[in-house]
């Protein structure tokens, strides 16, 4: 087995600090498992107005949980980012101990306007320094625009003279 202690990013990541706003759907878990081709089944002797073992249902339909964590971009780059977070929890549930991934996007105020894209948790450790949760996340199924938008956002962070990360 091959040790490799040198960096292993490929692209160069800037340091920012930007709002940010990440995005939390849970699927309910009776949705996933049922594929949601079909409702929940009600409880025959609360006639239909029964919640699940989450709280997730409401006339016998499994809806999804949606919630947001105030946080911050901390370090920037064309694949991914450097989230500070004071949790990892949304609506009471946290985002890495779910029996369904979580849907996650982040929206970030950048000097060059709103971005908003869906993200994948890559990494994450608890500073002791920063006093909150360092989350490294890679964009995902960006939208159309997206990668030119993180291109022209890179140009200008060069051409501000931003740090490297």
């Amino acid at each position: 087995m091959i040790f490799h202690n040198g960096e292993q990013r490929r692209h160069k990541r800037y340091q920012v600090c930007w709002p940010a706003l990440i995005a939390v759907r849970f699927e309910n878990p009776i949705n996933a498992i049922a594929g949601a081709a079909e409702p929940a089944r009600p409880d025959d002797a609360t006639g239909g107005m029964a919640d699940d073992a989450l709280g997730n249902t409401i006339d016998g339909t499994a809806v999804d949980t949606r919630g947001w964590i105030v946080a911050r971009i901390a370090n920037f780059s064309a694949l991914g980012a450097l989230i500070q977070a004071p949790g990892m929890m949304a609506m009471g549930r946290n985002l890495l101990v779910s029996p369904v991934p979580p849907d996650l996007s982040v929206r970030m105020d950048t000097p060059g306007g709103r971005l908003e894209t869906p993200i994948e948790i890559r990494w994450y450790r608890w500073s002791v320094e920063q006093v909150c949760y360092e989350i490294g996340v890679a964009f995902r199924r960006a939208p159309p625009g997206f990668a030119e938008a993180a291109h022209q956002l890179i140009r200008y962070l060069k051409k501000q003279g931003a740090p490297l990360a």
